[in-house]
C-alpha cells in the first residue's frame, strides 16, 4: 500500500513538473495550457493549502475528543460536510472559468498529499494541528515571492515570442499573466520541492514515524 501511495505521489509530481517545464521550454506549443492549466493549478494549490489547514483543525478536534473519551460530536461532522461543499463549489467554479475539468480530482489529490506530508514529516508527534501546516504555507508563499521578485531574470532567460504574450486573456492582469515565464518557473520550483519532500519521506521512514 505504501509503495502504491508513493508511486502515485511521485507520478503526479513528475507529471505536473513536466507540464510546467514543457510549457516553459516550448511556449508556442503550450499557449492554451499556460494561460488556463498553469494559472488554474496555481489557484487550486492556494485553495488546497487553505483546505488542508481547515481539515487539520477538524482533525485536531477529533483527536481531542478521542483522547478525552468522547464521541465525535455533530459539530465536527457538520463542519466537515460544510468544508467539503464549500471547497467543492470553489473548485468547480475555477474549473469552469479556466475550462480545465480535471481540477476537482487534482484538488483532492493535492490536499491528500499535503496532509500526508505534514503527518509524516512532523518529528515530535503524529497529531494533526493547524501549526504543522505552516511549512506548506511558507513553501507556497516563499516560492511565489521568490519567483516574482526575480521575474526579470526569468523573462531574460526564457524570452517568449510576442505571439505567446499577445494570447493572454484580455480581461486578466497580474504578474503571472503578463510574464507567464514567472508562473512556469514557480510551478517547476514549487512542485520540485514537494517531490524532494516525498523522496525524503520515502528514504527516511523510520526517523519520521
Amino acid at each position: 500500500m505504501k509503495f502504491i501511495k508513493s508511486s502515485l505521489m511521485f507520478g503526479a509530481s513528475f507529471a505536473v513538473i513536466g507540464f510546467f517545464l514543457q510549457a516553459l521550454l516550448y511556449p508556442m506549443q503550450n499557449v492554451d495550457w499556460i494561460y488556463n492549466g498553469a494559472l488554474a493549478i496555481f489557484f487550486i494549490e492556494f485553495l488546497s493549502i487553505h483546505s488542508s489547514g481547515m481539515i487539520g483543525g477538524l482533525a485536531q478536534e477529533k483527536q481531542r475528543a478521542i483522547k478525552e473519551g468522547n464521541s465525535i460530536n455533530i459539530k465536527i461532522r457538520d463542519n466537515a460536510i460544510f468544508f467539503l461543499i464549500f471547497y467543492g463549489i470553489f473548485t468547480v467554479a475555477i474549473s469552469a472559468i479556466f475550462k480545465v475539468w480535471f481540477l476537482p480530482l487534482y484538488f483532492i489529490a493535492s490536499t491528500y498529499i499535503k496532509i500526508s506530508e505534514v503527518t509524516r514529516l512532523d518529528l515530535p508527534t503524529k497529531q494533526l494541528t493547524n501549526a504543522k501546516f505552516v511549512f506548506i504555507i511558507l513553501l507556497f508563499l516563499g516560492t511565489t515571492f521568490l519567483t516574482v521578485y526575480t521575474m526579470s531574470l526569468w523573462t531574460w532567460l526564457f524570452p517568449f515570442p510576442e505571439a505567446v504574450l499577445a494570447a493572454r486573456p484580455p480581461n486578466a492582469s497580474g504578474i503571472f499573466v503578463e510574464t507567464p515565464q514567472t508562473l512556469l518557473v514557480w510551478g517547476v520550483l514549487y512542485f520540485s520541492i514537494h517531490l524532494l519532500i516525498n523522496i525524503y519521506i520515502l528514504i527516511k521512514p523510520k526517523k519520521l514515524n
